[in-house]
């Protein structure tokens, strides 16, 4: 009996995501005005492959954000609102071994390497 393996077409998925955090983790008072998280919006790029028979996931992506730090609302006319913003941009790569664990689930096991830019924006500081 004569056997050969098949392959059909390996998988590319793209995500594009806007999103509202509800839960915080750079939160650092609780204080209801300060470390409030607005939005967040990004997506990623993923791609499956095989090297030397090894099913691969690699995926890349990309996010920014913006959370308030803290705000002020004077109601003083010769006061001044301000306010501090936390913006921040992401870039995670990923590099996974993908194991098949029924037809329909795997297990992804590997690496992540992220960079990231925060920057911290004053409004309306004298």
């Amino acid at each position: 009996m004569f056997q050969q393996q098949a392959r059909a077409q390996e998988r590319f998925e793209i995500s594009l995501f806007p999103a509202y955090h509800l839960i915080n983790s750079d939160k650092v008072s609780a204080a209801p005005n300060v470390s409030r998280t607005d939005w967040v919006f990004g997506g990623n790029i993923t791609a499956r492959f095989r090297i030397r028979d090894l099913p691969l996931a690699y995926s890349i992506g990309y996010s920014e954000g913006k959370s308030t730090i803290l705000e002020t609302d004077f109601r003083i006319p010769s006061a001044s609102d301000y306010s501090v913003d936390l913006r921040y941009r992401t870039l995670p790569q990923e590099l996974f071994l993908v194991t098949a664990i029924s037809d329909r689930v795997g297990l992804l096991t590997g690496i992540n390497v992220t960079a990231q830019d925060r920057t911290l924006q004053y409004t309306g500081w004298i």
